[in-house]
């Protein structure tokens, strides 16, 4: 559901509005690109790289992938990608893995989005 400029269940969330962009043009439905810019705009951080709502400051690794995949898909490159990279540095663990914050348990699935958003941001020039 459309809310507050992105996609989600009472209030639009990055990671929801990410997944939307991607299953729209399975359904021949356009991607609002020119909407969605501005919510993803509005969940940048200067700190963490992304938020998982605007206007919110909580940090967790799915916001941070969801947010650079979102600016993928837009084709509009994140305001502060040192600030992504080192989030996402900052979530790998002694272990080699990646973890959803600072100090937790690395997983499989953490370790993709991290992976991947390492990617997004060298394929965008920025790392």
């Amino acid at each position: 559901r459309w809310q507050n400029g992105g996609f989600g269940i009472g209030s639009g969330t990055l990671t929801d509005t990410y997944l939307v962009t991607r299953i729209l043009p399975h359904l021949a439905a356009p991607v609002p690109v020119e909407s969605l810019v501005p919510f993803l705009r509005a969940c940048e951080h200067s700190t963490f790289g992304f938020t998982g709502k605007p206007g919110t400051a909580l940090f967790f690794l799915e916001y941070l992938h969801a947010g650079l995949a979102l600016c993928q898909e837009l084709a509009s490159p994140p305001t502060f990608p040192a600030a992504c990279l080192s989030a996402l540095l900052r979530c790998q663990t002694d272990t080699g893995g990646f973890a959803r914050t600072h100090l937790a348990i690395a997983t499989m699935n953490d370790s993709y989005r991290a992976v991947h958003g390492l990617t997004l941001l060298q394929g965008m020039g920025l790392r």
